[in-house]
């Protein structure tokens, strides 16, 4: 395909290119309706509704950073026309054939598992296309033609593990923690499930008796260690099982290869040469001690220690565990692979591996992949995605520089070296650790700090969110609110805001890290809601767009300069900050406003604290996530009085126009008391205000 013409398959009709909407002279959101509003310059561009499908030669925008978006420049094996957005043949939708692998079986029911050995040696009808990108808008997921966003609630990622944690997903409760993500409702009624799910293979560390044989996906031998030649296939099989109960409930599975310093101890894990042996690779039948030197070079490709050849020798192994995932799981299409779990983050003594060789070495398991899934060529349409999770902006743009071929790679145009999804954790991430081996450098980017950073967020790919720390149990990890000015623990909002704020500022994967708890379901029926609202109900737009053509829209009604989200917003009335995100389409703009903090912690041992701007003599705990400040009445002053509003009210200045509005409780996405649509005509520029709300709300207009 020529360039020109893949460029023209990819191009967006998410938003009007080039344009950002007429709301001029905005006013910033008040949260006091006696503030005197302040004025900002206006903008030139009109709210045009040209679409690049009217000029071919428009360059995708970022109307939201206002910065071009690069073309899309990955392979186009992985883009799939769009064929539909009827949710009946999506998973949510329950089309109880629309996880059958192509020619793989004969209308199988939805609960036939599948087993990759049965495939193995059959000529197919068709290959197998696994989930893959929207053509028109490679920023979404697509599968058969129908454009995806991804939700989940993963319960911790423990789904394939033997653990003693209760409150986590594990081999144990998998079936249960699947089941509750089933049969939710959408606010209009709606049937409608979650559809993503992310489970770990290959554990870094290891665990104590009675758990520590059988988490590790190598053979436990009766000497007393670990065979890394060697598959444990109980393991394997469990990892088959998981996935096919995933599959069941009709979602997409994440499988995290490599998880290098997770679990509960490195010396009780295979990786050291206590715990395990193998047959030495450079081709001695001998069966000797191997293992890393150190926990550190399972991300670092070893050149100058004293122990380089046993350490680079263990990238066999690390293969091992990627070529039996991919052996297991080559024919499910409801599958794709992540490399690796926080391979930037700290090791056992608090340091962290440079960026550049971090990625070096992620981009070194990426060939693995590949080499394991070209043994499947003859029935994979093309590979499954890959995604990474980097902590740095150092890492992300080294990520984005793509994979260099090992010398006699032959390519494949169908198993292209590169990666697919860009993957965060943890809301915001601010650290300097020291380096391993020595040396500094910062961690400084978290999920939202990429999806907001203009150097980052510019590639037509899936941004995804697949770890947070906002989770349903208490302590520093539990969510954390304020009632009222009071602390609120256990409460879903922060876990919303959370949610709800990375998709309108352009995620399209959200994966929320919560364990099970008292308010497990509360926060998935959060998330059911938000599902519905983009996939089935596309906002209650007339007409209804396709999914692919919500895209991220102009802050107009804002003054970004002025420092108009987060940090910038400090009220002392409500003790919150404002934070927004935006999405549009055509001539509708949403924007979705939320008042929190970031939490804290201070003293010995660290406990939470109140916010209060820039947190003096404490730090943000865990990793800038949210403190949701709600209000349902007025807050008082010093001396006892009334601060009315009971809550937030924002306020609007448009241009001469005729406007829908609505206002929509994002708790119920429902249309809030006194925010039904109303038509409104200005003649002359004039000002809008919203209801009163407690914490969080969604305003769409429509400009006709």
């Amino acid at each position: 395909m020529a360039r020109s013409q893949e460029l023209a398959l990819c191009r967006t009709i998410v938003l009007a290119a080039a344009v950002l909407a007429t709301l001029l002279q905005p006013s910033p959101v008040r949260a006091q309706t006696d503030d005197p509003p302040i004025e900002f310059p206006s903008l030139d561009a009109p709210w045009g509704d040209l679409s690049p499908a009217d000029d071919p030669d428009l360059r995708f925008y970022d109307p939201e950073l206002v910065l071009p978006l690069d073309p899309y420049d990955g392979s186009i094996v992985f883009l799939d026309p769009e064929s539909s957005d009827d949710v009946d043949a999506t998973p949510a939708g329950g089309d109880p054939s629309y996880m059958t692998p192509s020619g793989v079986l004969s209308a199988p029911a939805p609960w036939v598992p599948l087993n990759c050995a049965d495939y193995t040696n059959v000529n197919l009808s068709s290959k197998i296309k696994p989930i893959s990108l929207a053509a028109t808008n490679p920023r979404y997921f697509s599968f058969n033609g129908v454009p995806l966003i991804l939700l989940g609630a993963s319960a911790d990622a423990g789904c394939v593990l033997n653990l003693a944690e209760t409150n986590q997903c594990s081999y144990a409760t998998y079936a249960s923690v699947f089941q509750k993500s089933d049969n939710l409702t959408g606010s209009d009624g709606y049937p409608i499930s979650l559809n993503k799910v992310r489970v770990w293979v290959g554990m870094g560390y290891g665990y104590s008796a009675p758990n520590r044989q059988t988490n590790v996906p190598f053979s436990w031998q009766s000497g007393g260690y670990w065979f890394l030649d060697s598959k444990d296939s109980t393991f394997i099989e469990r990892l088959r099982t998981v996935v096919n109960e995933a599959r069941k409930h009709h979602m997409f599975v994440e499988v995290t290869l490599l998880i290098p310093f997770e679990g509960k101890d490195f010396n009780l894990g295979p990786w050291t040469k206590t715990n395990s042996r193998a047959a030495d690779p450079a081709g001695s039948t001998n069966i000797v001690p191997m293992g890393f030197s150190s926990a550190y070079y399972q991300v670092l490709n070893d050149t100058v220690s004293p122990d380089q050849v046993m350490n680079e020798k263990m990238r066999a192994y690390q293969a091992n565990i990627i070529k039996w995932t991919v052996d297991t799981l080559w024919c499910f299409d409801n599958v794709y692979w992540e490399i690796a779990n926080e391979p930037e983050g700290l090791g056992p003594d608090n340091r962290a591996v440079a960026p550049a060789a971090v990625e070096a070495w992620q981009k070194s398991m990426i060939v693995e992949v590949h080499r394991a899934e070209r043994n499947y060529s003859s029935k994979l349409a093309f590979g499954h995605l890959i995604a990474v999770q980097p902590f740095s902006i150092a890492g992300t743009l080294e990520l984005f520089k793509g994979v260099t071929a090992p010398t006699g790679w032959v390519p494949d145009p169908n198993f292209p070296l590169d990666f697919q999804v860009l993957n965060g954790h943890y809301t915001s991430v601010s650290a300097s650790p020291a380096e391993f081996p020595s040396g500094g450098h910062p961690l400084d980017s978290g999920a939202m700090d990429i999806i907001r950073n203009t150097q980052l967020n510019g590639k037509h790919i899936p941004y995804g969110f697949n770890e947070t720390t906002i989770t349903n149990i208490s302590g520093l990890r539990g969510t954390r609110a304020h009632l009222n000015g009071a602390p609120a623990s256990g409460r879903p909002e922060g876990a919303r805001a959370e949610a709800w704020e990375f998709l309108f500022a352009g995620g399209t994967s959200y994966d929320h890290y919560g364990y099970l708890g008292t308010y497990d379901s509360a926060i998935r029926q959060q998330l059911g809601y938000l599902m519905s609202l983009f996939w089935k109900r596309k906002f209650d737009l007339m007409p209804a767009p396709s999914l692919t053509q919500i895209g991220k829209a102009a802050p107009t009604w804002f003054s970004v300069s002025s420092g108009g989200y987060g940090n910038g917003t400090w009220d002392p009335r409500t003790k919150s900050q404002r934070y927004w995100a935006a999405l549009g389409v055509g001539n509708a703009r949403l924007v979705y406003i939320h008042h929190s903090t970031p939490r804290c912690k201070g003293g010995n041992p660290p406990a939470d604290v109140d916010f209060v701007p820039g947190c003096p003599g404490a730090i943000n705990d865990p990793f800038g996530s949210y403190d949701a400040r709600i209000w349902t009445r007025a807050p008082v002053d010093a001396n006892g009085h009334p601060l009315p509003p009971a809550g937030y009210q924002d306020a609007f200045t448009f241009q001469a126009g005729t406007y829908l509005f609505t206002w929509i409780d994002p708790e119920t996405t429902l249309p809030m008391a006194g925010g039904a649509e109303t038509t409104l005509s200005c003649a002359s520029p004039c000002t809008v205000t919203s209801p009163v709300y407690k914490f969080d709300i969604l305003w769409k207009v429509v400009r006709q």
